[in-house]
């Protein structure tokens, strides 16, 4: 199998996982599982190579290179970034506070 293209079909729920065993190094898997859609939950699409939104854009579905990090303890590396800015925060309003009362 080379190539399934689904998008712009109005598809919703969940694409069933393709065998990975039929698929050449090449092969494409295009559905509208892209943001924004015309529904409200996205497609759910895990084997796609390719999203598709409902403006008619597509971009790869591979994850970047900070998406494929695993943190312990996170579920990804979104809510790692929170929790470190949250920290930081804290850490230069600790910093402040001591500062100014070290000061009066």
């Amino acid at each position: 199998l080379e190539l399934v293209h689904l998008h712009s079909n109005r598809l919703r729920g969940e694409m069933p996982e393709l065998n990975s065993q039929n698929l050449q190094e090449t092969s494409s898997f295009i559905a509208d599982c892209g943001v924004p859609t015309d529904f409200a939950e996205p497609l759910s699409c895990p084997s796609c190579t390719i999203c598709c939104n409902s403006n008619g854009d597509c971009h790869s579905a591979e994850l970047n290179k900070l998406e494929q990090v695993e943190l312990r303890g996170f579920e990804n590396f979104v809510q790692f970034i929170w929790v470190f800015v949250l920290l930081l925060l804290g850490y230069i309003f600790i910093v402040v506070t001591t500062s100014s009362l070290y000061d009066w």
